[in-house]
């Protein structure tokens, strides 16, 4: 139980650190 919250903690991280710089290019386009 406790290893499954562990890796979607990981998920979660992992995507917030490449989502990030795509959605402020994103926003840059949409934006720009």
């Amino acid at each position: 139980m406790l290893t499954l919250i562990v890796i979607a903690a990981v998920v979660l991280l992992l995507i917030a650190a490449i989502g990030m710089p795509y959605g402020q290019t994103w926003y840059a386009r949409w934006n720009g």
